[in-house]
């Protein structure tokens, strides 16, 4: 499917595209305006142009807009898409198709500073909170979010905080997963971040607290997956 996906890609950037397709496309868009509800049906764009500040159209101006549209125009969206957009594919890099393989993981020029708090029963994962960063160390590499580069800490009134920063990467901070992360450590973190970038979440439910796995391997496994799930593509 990724395969499919890149070569029809491909294919509209080229230029590779007939005029019957568009002809096609714009016939099933405008069939909107052929429903009896046609305002209510687009009732959805109509408020994401709100959220995103665009404008919206009248009917006759998208009409208009559609009937305006070329296979040129198609093939330079394409180019500009393939240029500057990011994919995301299970399990593979789709490096064989010109595409770069995004940061999987923080680079740093030097350790910084902090105390270190395991994962009980795996050594090889860890938590440093620091008085200018958090760092979770995995076998596989570090993700690191430095407070004056944290662009949201979610404060979760049972101590725990995730931190994302400009660069798209998350650190989970939750004291239930790592030794002798008190609430003294969480403080830290707290002062270090700008008041502006702090957001108040509500009371989670017992059942969505994160509680360390029961065995070893269990908890490598476990604690992999909150890596993965932890991680944002670079911009």
């Amino acid at each position: 499917m990724v395969g499919g996906f890149v070569d029809v890609l491909a294919r509209l950037r080229v230029g590779r595209i007939e005029q019957s397709e568009l002809d096609s496309a714009r016939a099933k868009i405008l069939k909107v305006y052929d429903t009896p509800d046609a305002g209510a049906a687009r009732l959805p764009s109509y408020t994401l142009n709100l959220l995103c500040g665009h404008r919206n159209l009248t009917p006759d101006e998208h009409r208009a807009e559609l009937a305006a549209v070329t296979v040129g125009d198609l093939r330079d969206v394409a180019r500009e898409l393939h240029s500057t957009a990011l994919i995301q594919v299970p399990g593979r890099d789709v490096e064989w198709a010109g595409f770069t393989s995004a940061p999987q993981w923080s680079t740093t020029s030097r350790a910084l500073a902090g105390t270190t708090h395991r994962s009980p029963g795996n050594d090889d994962v860890a938590l440093v909170v620091g008085p200018r960063s958090v760092t979770l160390r995995t076998p596989g590499g570090e993700i690191t979010v430095r407070y004056e580069a944290c662009a949201a800490l979610q404060v979760f009134p049972d101590g725990a905080r995730h931190l994302t920063g400009l660069d798209g990467f998350t650190v989970a901070v939750e004291p239930t997963l790592y030794d002798r992360l008190g609430p003294d450590r969480v403080a830290v973190i707290d002062a270090g971040v700008p008041a502006t970038a702090v957001v108040r979440m509500p009371e989670r439910d017992a059942d969505s607290i994160p509680r360390p796995a029961s065995s070893p391997g269990g908890g490598l496994k476990s604690r992999t997956r909150s890596v993965l799930r932890s991680l944002r593509i670079g911009r």
